[in-house]
């Protein structure tokens, strides 16, 4: 049965039970359930959010606090505040990226106008300069988590490659990756509402809503504007609808409207009939393919308004839609949860009385779906899933390892790499695909090779093979002109045959420099070079067969020790029994102490050949042992 949940946050916690429902004090977070029946599910307590600064995951919520440098974070499979964590500065904004069930990246916009993301099964924390002249109020991630839009109340929107943002290089394409790549500067008050459209391709849409009554449609791939639209009051908060046809807007007077792309009913004051005609999306066109002014902005109609049921419901702080788009929700300054009939635009009834605003409305996705893991037939469609079972606490970028530290180039250039202690901490939420039974089968590539290769119950050999011949493709040390270069530098040869400092090359060569085709090697040279690596090959060996001895030798020792605890420990059993007997024997008459003692006798020497026994058995395991040691 499919279950569909929606989560609030208020800005501070209720004061006081609410009489139309059983909202308990503190509760500032609440999962309502909505079928069959609206009930409150979970609640979470101390919190107190301003709006766009809560955030959902599978198994996390992420709550920024207001007027404080803290984020909450609490976990949902146990109920409870998982940790709190500390920023340099208050949090005025959030956004989650990446899977929503695996290992994901906190966005968080700042009080100084600065971006800062946390991956959350790592703990690296990546900060940007301040980059808007006030408050980051607002965050959006595109559907393919690649852009990151942010607005501020300075008006403008700046556009982020967010794989620049994670990325170990400081410049990525030759663009600093700590700048944003783009900005939209269209809007001349500060920016109330940010949303971004659900297409993973080039044609996906963001609009922003700003105080200047005005909405923008945008192509942020390009910056294009594609329409304004002029709305009757301030909006303050958006959502789009998942087929992104249209968008609703919610107002200051606590009312709801409607604006549909695909409706040729806009109008303005100098668009012409024809132009209005002839266009299939009169709202989603470039301005500049429209026989009109690009500062003469759509006027949506007035019959595409929610009125609201009463005056006293306030301001309209947040809304989203229900998984079916059917129903609207919203949450209100009074408090006061609404849900809206979309296809009748009227208002349905009232949810919950949080007696707070409402300043965050989540709508997870519904649960109670088929997994698609139980139904795939072919290994290969079975997908591998990761969650997040705890968050790893923050720590700044430069806590990882430092140049020269583990081998590690943090210089910031195009091949800088992971650093050494760089881990990901997350748990896999069911069985791994498994359809091969040995190394030995052959290796059949899917779309994961690391899910593959996790999968087998070896590293499969046409892995080993591929790693075999890309190792043979390495230079050796031979008798050459390299080997005379070194000898001549003073620079010694040897090095630890099992170490993985072993030099490849001779040092960095320049690609301009390298000619265009490899020398022709005589038969002399290729000779040396095989018997240079024979002897590599027979030194390793060597190398092994040295390390073998000496781990057998340990091996023989350890054996040694436990078998004199074992003799040690048989001593005191033994002296252990035979004072319970003799306590035996003083309580017991004459008669019977006599055939009890040579009762006594006969088992302690039967006993005794136990013991004798099993040293013998054990002697002989330990000889064996000792053979294959040898052998």
């Amino acid at each position: 049965m499919l279950s569909e949940s929606l989560v609030t946050a208020t800005l501070s916690a209720p004061n006081q039970k609410s009489s139309r429902t059983s909202i308990t004090k503190d509760a500032s977070i609440q999962i309502h359930s909505l079928h069959p029946s609206p009930t409150l599910k979970q609640t979470f307590k101390k919190s107190s959010t301003n709006a766009n600064s809560a955030v959902i995951n599978a198994t996390h919520i992420f709550a920024a606090q207001a007027d404080k440098a803290v984020v909450h974070v609490y976990n949902r499979e146990r109920g409870n505040q998982e940790s709190t964590i500390a920023f340099p500065e208050r949090i005025r904004s959030l956004a989650l990226a990446g899977s929503y069930d695996g290992a994901g990246f906190l966005v968080l916009g700042t009080e100084g106008g600065r971006i800062i993301v946390w991956e959350l099964q790592t703990g690296r924390q990546v900060s940007s300069p301040p980059s808007h002249l006030q408050p980051t109020t607002h965050l959006a991630i595109s559907p393919s988590n690649n852009y990151l839009l942010s607005g501020s109340a300075d008006s403008n929107i700046h556009i982020w490659s967010l794989p620049s943002l994670l990325s170990f290089s400081k410049t990525s394409s030759g663009v600093n990756a700590t700048s944003p790549i783009r900005t939209l500067s269209s809007h001349r008050a500060p920016i109330t509402a940010l949303s971004i459209g659900h297409s993973q391709g080039r044609t996906n849409i963001a609009i922003s809503a700003s105080n200047d009554a005005t909405c923008i449609i945008w192509d942020y791939h390009s910056g294009d504007q594609l329409r304004t639209f002029l709305l009757p009051s301030t909006p303050l908060c958006l959502t789009l609808d998942p087929a992104d046809r249209a968008f609703y807007a919610g107002y200051e007077d606590g009312s709801v409207q409607i604006i549909d792309f695909f409706s040729a009913s806009q109008s303005t004051s100098s668009i012409s009939s024809a132009s209005s005609t002839t266009l299939d999306k009169p709202a989603l066109q470039p301005i500049s393919t429209l026989q009109q002014s690009s500062n003469t902005p759509l006027l949506p109609p007035p019959n595409t308004h929610f009125l609201p049921p009463s005056t006293t419901i306030g301001s309209t702080l947040s809304l989203v839609l229900s998984y079916d788009t059917t129903t609207l929700f919203t949450g209100h300054a009074s408090g006061k949860l609404i849900s809206w009939d979309v296809a009748k635009h009227r208002y349905v009834s009232e949810i919950a009385d949080l007696a707070s605003p409402i300043t965050n409305l989540l709508s997870p996705p519904p649960t109670g779906f088929p997994s698609s893991n139980i139904t795939a037939t072919n290994t290969a469609d079975q997908q591998v899933r990761v969650k997040a079972v705890a968050v790893v606490k923050p720590r700044y970028e430069s806590s990882y390892s430092a140049p020269g530290v583990d081998g590690v180039s943090m210089d910031g250039g195009a091949g800088a790499a992971v650093p050494g202690n760089y881990t990901l901490n997350a748990q896999f939420t069911g069985a791994l695909p498994s359809s091969k039974l040995s190394a030995a089968n052959s290796y059949i590539p899917d779309s994961s090779v690391f899910t593959q290769t996790l999968a087998n119950p070896a590293i499969p050999s046409s892995l080993l093979e591929e790693g075999l011949l890309e190792l043979a493709s390495c230079p050796v040390a031979t008798t050459n002109t390299s080997t005379l270069n070194h000898a001549s530098n003073g620079k010694d040869t040897k090095h630890d045959l099992l170490s993985s400092t072993r030099p490849l090359t001779d040092g960095p060569a320049d690609a301009d420099s390298l000619p265009s085709q490899p020398p022709a090697q005589s038969q002399e040279d290729e000779i040396a070079a095989l018997r240079s690596a024979l002897d590599y090959s027979r030194a390793v060996q060597k190398k092994a067969m040295e390390q073998l001895k000496v781990w057998g030798t340990e091996r023989r020792a350890m054996r040694a020790e436990a078998r004199k605890e074992r003799e040690k420990l048989k001593r005191v059993m033994k002296r252990r029994d035979v004072g319970k007997r003799n306590g035996a024997q003083s309580s017991g008459s004459s008669s019977s102490s006599s055939s009890d003692d040579s009762d006594n006798d006969n088992d302690n020497k039967d006993e005794d050949e136990d013991s004798n026994d099993d040293d013998e058995d054990d002697d002989d395991e330990d000889d064996d042992e000792d053979e294959m040691d040898e052998t």
